[in-house]
């Protein structure tokens, strides 16, 4: 019987362990699990609640599970959450949702055995205030933008260059374009509202500025908006800053 010449015997060895490589690899990894108790911000929770989990605004949960009183009497979830071997778009920071309110604190994929992980129910957000002004440039009055802030954010441009050459139903003003404005309303939930700026006809420095809530109608928020501030790099005036509370529909 022929020995096989060792240089080749050490290829077939690499050639073998490789191959179990690319299988370890290609297997899909398992789901994570997560477990604890469920406390809200001014007491006990409920029992028989859906429990959630989202990367994003993609649902992970692997499988739909509710509360229930553990051994201690105490409101308590186990969940097992899906990645990207096993769900697209399941990989990134993992925010928890208990009966469609959002829960703290935020969780990162793990492996193997579950995880502890006390979640408390974030108190529930009924409205959230925005701050939006005016930009008018000083060498072309034509040239309007608008800006807004989110609370503890700073200004964020929506649109460089409104378009003014709309009208009103009544015909007396200049109605800039709709600028969609998502507001961060935090754990990964959003809601958007619209602004608007008007622009008098008869005289072009009247202007006002109006938003609008999801399903709502244009709320004016200034009837005449005092455009003589500057800007810091003294191109622009700015209007004064107007508080907008969305309410959450």
């Amino acid at each position: 019987m022929k020995r096989m010449k060792p240089w080749i015997l050490t290829a077939a060895v690499a050639a073998l362990a490789l191959s179990f490589v690319t299988v370890a690899m290609a297997q899909p990894s398992v789901p994570s699990a997560f477990t604890g108790t469920v406390t809200g911000p001014d007491g006990s929770v409920a029992t028989g609640l859906s429990v959630e989990a989202y990367v994003g605004d993609t649902l992970c949960t692997n499988s739909s599970v509710d509360t229930y009183t553990n051994s201690a009497g105490a409101t308590a979830y186990f969940v097992t959450v899906h990645n990207s071997s096993t769900r697209a778009g399941c990989d990134g920071d993992i925010r928890f949702e208990i009966g469609g309110q959002a829960a703290t604190p935020t969780a990162q994929h793990g492996g193997g055995a579950p995880v502890t992980l006390n979640l408390t129910l974030a108190p529930e957000v009924t409205s959230v205030t925005v701050e939006v002004t005016v930009w008018r440039w000083i060498r072309d009055p034509e040239f309007i933008t608008v800006s807004t802030r989110p609370p503890g954010g700073g200004w964020d441009t929506l649109d460089y260059y409104l378009d003014m050459s709309g009208l009103s139903e009544s015909g007396n003003f200049n109605q800039s374009d709709a600028v969609p404005v998502e507001v961060d309303l935090g754990s990964g939930r959003t809601v958007t509202i619209e602004v608007t700026v008007w622009r008098w006809i008869r005289d072009p420095s009247f202007i006002t500025i109006s938003t609008r809530p999801p399903g709502g109608g244009w709320d004016t928020l200034d009837y005449y908006l005092d455009m003589s501030g500057l800007s810091e790099s003294g191109n622009f005036n700015q209007s004064d800053v107007v508080p907008v509370e969305v309410e959450l529909q």
